[in-house]
């Protein structure tokens, strides 16, 4: 039968001890002989770690760093092989209650985008109770250091106020007062900062609704100018390209109705810019009046809000709003829509 590496390894420290003991061997060799394993391993023991009193044997039996480095390797081998089994079984226990439970595995794409913001939710969730835990552990360390300042300020007792009075008495009390007047002020810019904090969350979540509101509304107001502009664009392809044959005399009713419309709009448009340009005209008489009367216009408060309201309108023409101003649009609300994201993160977070 082949040796195995714990008998190699014995051997090797019974020739350590047959070297550095000679003298004791000698002494021993009526009784000494082919020992067992557990009479070897008592052996060691009491070289690595002796029981005997006397200093000078302890001394003398005593194994170098290396031998001793191998010892407690092959000691501990047997722990470290027990806790990597226990690690193993409680993962091959985890595997097999995952095999076990039914896995619920995405259909479709909303179906995974929900299993993803759910996993993300309770992601959230950990981090705030791993940060809760935090804070807790930093106020409880911050509690035990004001109690122990308090402790080390606190008024001194009856006893040493009858056997020592003066000025050590009077300055110790002077600084208690001052350390509780500290934490006082302390705790009043703490509840303080909380009330702010709490205004500001509720601002932020009212910020937030407006800013949804808004957007809904910007979208109703692209639809509906997009529909404008597709039904303004019909009549004028109705105008140029007018029905001819007998579709033309089906819809000549239709027609004649449309280019009615269309008629009656294009005069209110006339008459809409026509107003807009008496507007401008008179606008442009009064900041001549008021620039060309020498008064400093913006002392006056009438006078400022009369000059500021006589600003050039925003030209609203057929097609209020051009592709760039709608690509410039969408950009915008993109930019608003990440970061409300980013706000309701952080909201969730501080929750």
């Amino acid at each position: 039968m082949a040796a195995s590496p714990l008998d190699a390894l014995l051997a090797t420290f019974d020739r350590h001890i047959d070297s550095t003991t000679a003298a004791q061997r000698t002494a021993a060799s009526s009784v000494a002989g082919p020992s067992s394993l557990a009479l070897r391993r008592d052996e060691i023991r009491n070289l690595i770690a002796p029981t005997s009193p006397s200093p000078t044997s302890s001394a003398s039996l005593q194994l170098s760093p290396l031998e001793r480095a191998i010892y407690y390797e092959v000691e501990n081998r047997r722990n470290h092989l027990q806790r990597k089994s226990k690690e193993l079984d409680f993962w091959e226990a985890y595997e097999t209650e995952l095999a076990e439970e039914p896995m619920k595995m995405p259909t479709s794409t909303s179906a995974l985008s929900q299993q993803i913001e759910e996993k993300k939710q309770r992601l959230r969730e950990l981090e705030a109770q791993n940060r809760l835990k935090t804070e807790t552990a930093k106020a409880l360390e911050s509690s035990a250091v004001i109690q122990k300042v308090l402790s080390t300020t606190s008024p001194p007792s009856s006893d040493s106020r009858q056997g020592d009075e003066g000025a050590g008495q009077e300055q110790q009390q002077e600084q208690y007062a001052s350390t509780r007047k500290l934490l006082e002020q302390r705790d009043d810019q703490a509840l303080e900062f909380l009330k702010i904090f709490n205004d500001i969350q509720a601002i932020k979540r009212e910020r937030i609704q407006v800013k949804a509101r808004i957007r809904d509304q910007r979208a109703e107001t692209m639809k509906l100018l997009e529909n404008i502009k597709n039904v303004k664009a019909d009549i004028r392809n109705r105008q140029l390209r007018p029905s001819s044959g007998s579709a033309g005399q089906q819809d000549s009713d239709a027609s004649q109705q449309d280019i009615a419309v269309v008629q009656k709009v294009q005069q209110m448009q006339r008459e809409i810019n026509e107003a807009r340009s008496k507007k401008e005209l008179v606008k442009g008489i009064l900041r001549g009046l008021i620039l060309e009367s020498g008064r400093d216009w913006t002392k006056n408060t009438s006078t400022r809000a009369l000059m500021l309201s006589l600003d050039d309108e925003d030209d609203a023409s057929d097609d209020a709003f051009s592709e760039d101003e709608e690509e410039g649009r969408e950009e915008g609300d993109d930019d608003e829509i990440d970061e409300d994201e980013e706000d309701l993160e952080e909201l969730e977070d501080e929750e």
